[in-house]
């Protein structure tokens, strides 16, 4: 029982190491991402005449940044360390 107790622990270590480390790598370049979308939207918009509010312009741009390579491996992360938790 207490051998699997460990290798639980250390399982949730791992993961929680991962989730972690993907979070850093990636927060810069979501931010990057988010500020170049959000103004290519806000160009677009305009363009297309579609008058958008800013909130608009922002979910937009967010659904993308999450839906972006790098907003997968955080979801990715976060699942795995979730069924680490769940054993």
């Amino acid at each position: 029982m207490q051998e699997s107790y460990i290798k639980y622990l250390e399982n949730i270590l791992k993961n929680t190491k991962e989730v972690t480390k993907s979070i850093s790598e990636s927060a810069q370049a979501q931010r990057a991402m988010y500020d170049v979308v959000l103004e290519r939207e806000r160009k677009m918009s305009e363009i297309d005449g579609l008058d958008y509010s800013d909130e608009e312009l922002e979910e937009l741009a967010m659904i993308q940044v999450n839906n972006s390579p790098t907003g997968k491996q955080i979801e990715v992360s976060i699942d795995k360390l979730e069924d680490a938790y769940l054993g």
